[in-house]
């Protein structure tokens, strides 16, 4: 058996007060955001920010973006916006959309996405986990 010192101990304690410290903070984001359905005026701010989380995740592993240009991200957005088989869920936070996440049951295999949070928000790991979740 391996005997814990106490300086040990301590650190193990102060790891584990993180870990609930992270969930708490993370709880507290998860409260903050409000989920609603997608509407057509949504279609700017969510393609900039489906453009803007792509071209980021493209940027950081150097491969080219799956939405290449902000206009294309509109158009995506607004296309499944407008769609009547398309569910969307927009998410705010202080009246400020900062993510989006859509169902497509055009057939009987549903898919899910594009889920987008705005990178440039601090909070986007707590966001998308609340628009995967919920």
């Amino acid at each position: 058996m391996t005997r814990v010192t106490g300086h040990r101990r301590l650190r193990i304690a102060r790891e584990i007060k993180a870990e609930f410290d992270d969930a708490a903070d993370w709880m507290e984001d998860v409260m903050d955001v409000k989920l609603r359905a997608g509407r057509r005026e949504d279609a700017e701010t969510c393609g900039r920010i489906c453009f803007e989380a792509f071209s980021t995740i493209a940027r950081g592993h150097t491969f080219p973006s799956d939405v290449p240009a902000r206009e294309v991200g509109v158009g995506l957005v607004s296309m499944m916006l407008e769609h009547p088989h398309i569910y969307s869920v927009v998410a705010e936070v202080d009246g400020k959309v900062v993510g989006s996440n859509f169902l497509d049951e055009r057939s009987c295999i549903a898919a899910v996405g594009p889920i987008t949070v705005d990178p440039m928000d601090e909070r986007n790991l707590n966001l998308l986990r609340t628009l995967v979740v919920r």
